[in-house]
């Protein structure tokens, strides 16, 4: 497998990762519940940014292997 893939399959796994943990912590953010994102005080970052790491580290444990196999597949098939 070419570096260029290896870099493209962790680019792509990345912005996917991305994605996903920005999605659901604006989503949590958005519900509020109990009141632990943002109050009076104005927005609790902390819980913002625990949030989006809690579903970036996952997801991109999750999607890495698969786009891994993608590219070398993909890479694999080119070359015949």
């Amino acid at each position: 497998m070419s570096r260029r893939a290896l870099l493209a399959a962790v680019v792509c796994s990345s912005m996917i990762a991305i994605l996903v943990s920005l999605g659901f912590a604006a989503y949590d953010w958005r519900l509020n519940p109990g009141g632990i994102f943002h109050g009076p005080d104005g927005t609790n970052w902390r819980f913002v940014y625990e949030t989006a790491v809690s579903w970036f580290v996952p997801v991109l444990v999750a999607v890495l292997p698969v786009a891994v196999a993608v590219a070398w597949l993909i890479g694999r098939f080119n070359k015949s």
